[in-house]
């Protein structure tokens, strides 16, 4: 947890410089209780187009966490993170995209991702 906190406050501290203000949601954390069943990342703000987002699979996950879009499976994805390992999108202003668009599955059951959405 001190890893996920510590690059949440990069994240902050680097759209601070880079965009001058921003505002973010809580992180959050998902399980993803099934392998092979992707779940939706989900905004708690009341609008989902994000600048940055931090997806970090949790130091005791077994298996491996799959980042990517509505296809995302062990063979489809845009990161595969081992645990404790982390993964970033930013975006240039005034660029932004869905975070509702990001999608994750696992290789094994129980598996947690944390994750930050700054927007």
């Amino acid at each position: 947890m001190k890893k996920v906190l510590f690059s949440f406050i990069t994240l902050i501290l680097a759209s601070l410089l880079v965009y001058g203000q921003f505002e973010f949601t809580v992180p959050a954390a998902v399980t993803v209780t099934t392998a092979g069943t992707r779940v939706q990342l989900t905004s708690t703000t009341g609008h989902d187009f994000a600048r940055m987002l931090y997806i970090e699979a949790d130091e005791d996950n077994t298996g491996v966490l799959y980042v990517g879009d509505v296809g995302v499976s062990s063979t489809e994805y845009a990161a595969a993170l081992a645990a404790g390992e982390g993964f970033s999108v930013t975006m240039s202003p005034p660029d932004t995209f869905d975070a509702t668009d990001i999608y994750l599955d696992v290789s094994v059951n129980g598996e947690i991702a944390s994750y930050s959405i700054i927007f």
